[in-house]
């Protein structure tokens, strides 16, 4: 990566448009004995548009519109001469969310080349959600359950990350660790068997899964 020297300092009321994507893609095969197979797998991915300005020389104030899906399935054969797949379980979330975000900015060296910054978010938005239960018995299925219902979201976050300015106008970022919070509310009038609540809290470090984004700012006079 070849980066060119440019000094510290964005100008107040600069404006910026970007983004950051991540993914995952795993497989995990279990075999808990001679006859027995579990299969997991998991697929997802997340996509963030931003756009904003600096309201400082060190702080980006943006609007955010975030995109996600995941899915994940669990197939367990008991029978390693036919592998016919007795049990499976599917489920899918595909989320939309929109909100608000600052970034505030932490120069490490008088070029501004390489730096740090800290980024924190609200976001609100919708969660629909897919689930399917399958299982066989003696030849015959036994059950085949398939519910679709929707997921209210809010969620807050505040992640740690680098950046990297390699011309006067782009710029790389790479957030890694996350300490979040999210609250769930799934509506009184789907009939699920489910909480219709939920709150949870963690600090994800993983410097394995991260996302990746850039920033651009157009040059002006």
């Amino acid at each position: 990566m070849v980066a060119f020297s440019l000094k510290a300092q964005y100008k107040k009321g600069q404006f910026g448009v970007g983004g950051d994507f991540s993914f995952i893609n795993s497989r995990n095969s279990l075999s808990r004995s001679t006859t027995d197979f579990n299969d997991n797998y998991s697929n997802g991915f997340n996509v963030s548009l931003i756009g904003g300005k600096f309201i400082s020389s060190k702080n980006y104030l943006y609007g955010i519109v975030d995109v996600s899906y995941s899915s994940f399935v669990r197939n367990l054969i008991t029978d390693n001469f036919d592998n016919k797949v007795q049990q499976e379980v599917f489920s899918s979330s595909f989320s939309l969310q929109a909100g608000v975000g600052l970034r505030r900015y932490f120069a490490v060296n008088e070029k501004n080349i390489v730096g740090l910054f800290m980024q924190g978010q609200l976001k609100v938005g919708n969660t629909w959600v897919t689930q399917r239960n399958f299982a066989t018995q003696n030849d015959s299925v036994s059950q085949d359950v398939k519910i679709n219902y929707p997921v209210r979201i809010f969620s807050a976050s505040l992640s740690p990350g680098v950046y990297v300015n390699i011309t006067p106008q782009w710029q790389l970022t790479a957030n890694v660790g996350n300490l979040y919070f999210i609250q769930t509310i799934i509506p009184e009038n789907e009939q699920v068997n489910l909480s219709k609540r939920n709150s949870s809290f963690g600090l994800d470090v993983n410097i394995f899964d991260f996302r990746l984004g850039v920033l651009y700012t157009p040059k002006k006079d």
